[in-house]
Parts: C-alpha cells; structure tokens; sequence
C-alpha cells in the first residue's frame, strides 16, 4: 500500500542521480496492473529492451556464432549488459552460462574487454570465453567443441 501512493513512489525512484539499479524479486503478476510498481517495472522493461535493440549492430562474425549457438539448440543473448559492461554475447550450453568475448573482425565487436572489465565480469559471476576471428574463421569445429565443453 505504502508503494502505490504516488507521492512517496516518486520519490523512491527519483533519488538516482546517474544510473538506477532496480532489483525486484517479487511475481510481478500479483501486483496487479493498477500497482503502480507494476507500471513502473513494465515501463523500465519495455524501454531497456528497445534501448538495447536501438544500439545492438549487425555483425557478421557475431551473427556466424549466433547461427552455430542456435544450430546446437543452445540459448543465446546478443548485446548482453552485465554490471555497466556490454558482453558481445551470453550463450548457455547445457553444462555453463558464459560470456562471449568476440575478437579481432573489424566492426563493433572487434576490440577484446579490457582486464579491469573482466574483472568486474568475474566478479559479477560471469565467466568469458574469447574467441578470435582468425581462429574461428580456421578452426571453426574446434572453437565450437570449446564452446560445449566450456566449465564456468
């Protein structure tokens, strides 16, 4: 009850001054759609997800490993943003969740995460895999075999 006063709602999610973390652990169902966290939490989605597609760029070394991840009937999300850092990409394999480090095909993806960045990914709990274009484009089947066997 005390949430759906506008008032004291507006004031809550007014605080931040740079960037606003929001973490609701909740089922988001029963709030029901009067609920003005509810609102809030469909708003925040629905805009992170179109941000996110606004700014995510085609790529053909990712798009290749994309195809080969859904071949395999793995799971996969493009353009993943974990802790402030954009992950070229997050695929799950039936035995890890790891991150994708795309490197060395001129676009977007091409520049390798700096150390401090991959330490605040491993501190995050996300375990990254680099993966080379000159090795991908020579030995594809054995970076694919990595993939799979990758242990987070």
């Amino acid at each position: 009850p005390y949430l759906n006063r506008r008032d004291v709602f507006n004031v809550a999610i007014t605080r931040a001054r740079d960037k606003q973390w929001v973490f609701f652990s909740g089922d988001q169902s029963k709030l029901g759609k009067e609920s003005l966290l509810n609102q809030y939490l469909e708003y925040i989605q629905f805009h992170e997800a179109k941000s996110l597609e606004a700014t995510y760029e085609e790529d053909p070394f990712l798009e290749a490993v994309l195809a080969e991840v859904e071949r395999r009937k793995w799971k996969s999300w493009p353009h993943f943003m974990l802790a402030g850092i954009v992950v070229d990409a997050v695929i799950q394999t039936p035995i890890a969740t790891f991150g994708v480090n795309l490197v060395g095909y001129p676009g977007p993806y091409q520049d390798a995460l700096t150390v401090a960045q991959i330490g605040v990914l491993k501190r995050s709990g996300l375990a990254l895999f680099s993966l080379p274009y000159t090795l991908w484009v020579h030995r594809k089947k054995r970076c694919l075999e990595a993939m799979a066997n990758f242990k987070a």
